[in-house]
Parts: C-alpha cells; structure tokens; sequence
C-alpha cells in the first residue's frame, strides 16, 4: 500500500532548510590565491626606495610589463622556458634611480604559479645567468646573506642576486629572487642590508 507521508517529507525539508541556513548565508568561502597585481604589489614594498645617496622609483607588475627594466631580459626568458615557467607566471618589482642612470637597481622576481616539480627559484636563474656571454657566477656573502656574483668579462655592471624564502618549510619553489645591480660591493651590500 502506498501511503503518502507528509511528516516525512516536512522532515526532510526543514532539515534542509536548517542546513542551507546554518551552512549556505554564513559560509566562508574557500580561500583563493590573491590576483597577481597584489602580489606585485607586496613585492615592490620589500624594494627600497633609498640606497646611500640615491633615491629609487619602484615599479612592479608582470615580467613583460618589466621587460625595458630588466637587463638580460631575453636570456631570462629563455631560461624560464626552459625550466618550464610561463614568464607569465612571473611577477616583479624593479627599484631604479628616480634622478636617471642605470645603477644602482634593485629588483625582484617572484614565481606566482610554479610547476610541479619543477626546479626552484635557484635552478633556472643560475641557468639564466650561466648563459649570459662572458659571464662569471660565483658565490660570496654581502650583509650577511648568501649572495651570487655575476660579473662580466666586458666589463658590464656587476649583478648579485639571492634567493629568500619567507616560509622555509613550504617546499615552495615560488620563493622571492632578488637582484642588485651595482658597480659598487659597498652599495650592493648597502641594498642586501634593506632587503628581506
């Protein structure tokens, strides 16, 4: 015999109605990546905007949006590539000096979306720089951080670059790589001192 039960079905519909009000109007939503832009941004605040004399004028965005700030630009690229990061996936912040000239610059890169597996931050901008014409990579300590030296047998302005990860248990390959450009060990030591 099929009866019909209406206590049943207003059971069932006030325990629904219970959990779509409980869950559904005061439910966080899951916590999303912040947009690139705002990771530009929080990047280009660790950049200093004084180094000794020189005041500096921070940009960031995108790398490409980067790309006239940014010395070596191509053989980055390439290098990204390489280690199968979309230069997309890059965001940075460039520091250059508000009056003009080229020295010093101070910037950083951060990987936003990195692969899988991939091999990090240090990999693929030692590749970048070992594959720079002329160039020397070897290491050394400024202000107290691991530093990489890259100097150049054309006599090109120095770059020094290291790598700092906020959260070293992370396993993140999207840490922060910064660079400072300078002729200078004394205003390159100067820029590592304001840097994270």
């Amino acid at each position: 015999m099929n009866r019909h039960r209406p206590g049943l079905a207003t059971g069932a519909l006030a325990v629904v109605a219970f959990l779509v009000a409980a869950c559904g109007a005061n439910a966080t939503p899951p916590p999303t990546q912040p947009p690139a832009s705002q990771h530009a941004e929080d990047l280009a605040a660790t950049i200093p905007t004084t180094i000794g004399d020189v005041a500096l004028t921070v940009r960031s965005g995108d790398l490409a949006s980067l790309k006239d700030d940014i010395p070596d630009y191509d053989q980055l690229v390439a290098a990204l590539n390489n280690a199968s990061i979309q230069p997309s996936d890059v965001i940075g912040a460039v520091g250059t000096p508000t009056a003009g000239g080229t020295e010093p610059r101070v910037s950083g890169l951060r990987i936003v979306q990195a692969p899988p597996g991939g091999i990090g931050m240090l990999g693929w901008v030692t590749v970048w720089a070992q594959s720079i014409p002329g160039a020397t990579v070897t290491g050394t300590n400024l202000a107290g951080k691991p530093v990489t030296a890259v100097t150049f047998s054309d006599g090109t302005t120095p770059l020094y670059y290291y790598l700092y990860d906020a959260n070293p248990l992370d396993n993140d390959p999207a840490d922060t790589l910064y660079f400072v450009r300078s002729a200078d060990e004394a205003i390159a030591t100067s820029a590592f001192q304001q840097l994270p």
